[in-house]
């Protein structure tokens, strides 16, 4: 995790990274509302493969995980298959996805 906002009205943004392909870094930006409903998704893939890795920062990848709880981690195939040819990229998405949801819960909802 890198970085939250919370507002006064208990929504909150989280921005975490993880190593994709070749050790270069993929980052996350998840919106969480007061329930820890995964509201909206931004993924910078910009850093991995061109026309495959980078696959990870298009909506119709990452778009699957919007309306998913914070109550439970996500995986590879969970509610997104990864991308064929870029297991790394997608389990680098998975793996900062995941860091956000740790900020929510430990941080932010103190839930955890």
């Amino acid at each position: 995790m890198t970085g939250a906002v919370k507002t006064a009205d208990g929504m909150a943004v989280v921005q975490s990274t993880a190593a994709g392909y070749s050790g270069n870094l993929v980052t996350v930006y998840a919106a969480f509302d007061t329930t820890g409903t995964l509201t909206a998704l931004s993924v910078d893939a910009s850093t991995q493969t061109t026309g495959i890795g980078s696959k990870t920062g298009e909506e119709s990848f990452y778009g699957g995980y919007v309306g998913w709880s914070a109550s439970q981690q996500v995986e590879v195939g969970n509610p997104v298959d990864a991308i064929g040819g870029a297991t790394i990229s997608s389990r680098a998405v998975v793996s900062a996805i995941n860091s956000a949801i740790d900020c929510y819960n430990n941080d932010i909802a103190g839930v955890a």
